[in-house]
């Protein structure tokens, strides 16, 4: 599954080829704030003081990756709506399911998505929506927009705000040059300005 206009930090692996290489999931790095009811579509995942994104495709659903999902996450993860920080206010929801990709293996790069079930239906308004999904590939050199949480800067000095940073589609062989053990079929890649970075 693609998605086009604006696509989830958290269904991404990302390289940037102009900034020095980030670790293979870290966040936004400089974005900017996304503003309140932009995005309503997502979400925070968490489990004791890990932190993910996901995105809201039913009343009931969560697209997230593989690697968010934890043990006893069932017991005590949180999803929060409602929302653009990812620690605070919005409307919490509990999980009765989390699946992982059957073929996800933890430290790979690769079918790294999964789903959680949220226990009741989310109440859409304009504050939570459901991302449009989209059975065509994204085109090469599309103008992409990233949300997730995220860095400032390259200091690490954290934002709870969501952040969000455009960037290029590009083909995956030249990502497949500077980043040899991380590129799979599926992935999208993309290049964004110097100081900046993204990678989900």
């Amino acid at each position: 599954m693609f998605l086009s206009g604006i696509v989830p930090l958290v269904l991404l692996v990302v390289h940037s080829l102009e900034a020095s290489p980030v670790e293979p999931l870290a966040p936004i790095i400089g974005g900017s704030n996304v503003e309140d009811k932009k995005v309503p579509y997502l979400v925070s995942i968490t489990v004791n003081s890990f932190v993910c994104g996901g995105s809201i495709i039913a009343d009931r659903w969560i697209l997230t990756a593989a690697h968010c999902i934890k043990r006893n996450m069932v017991k005590n993860a949180a999803v929060r709506v409602e929302t653009n920080n990812f620690t605070a206010s919005g409307t919490v929801y509990r999980i009765d399911r989390a699946i992982a990709h059957e073929k996800y293996f933890r430290g790979a790069f690769r079918d790294d998505v999964g789903l959680l079930r949220l226990r009741s239906p989310l109440k859409f308004g304009e504050r939570v929506k459901k991302i449009e999904l989209l059975s065509q590939i994204v085109p090469y050199n599309a103008t992409l927009t990233l949300v997730g949480r995220g860095y400032i800067s390259k200091d690490n000095k954290t934002t709870k705000i969501t952040q969000m940073i455009k960037a290029k589609n590009i083909a995956l062989k030249l990502c497949r040059k500077m980043q040899p053990d991380f590129i799979y079929p599926g992935h999208l890649c993309t290049f964004v300005k110097k100081g900046k970075g993204i990678c989900g």
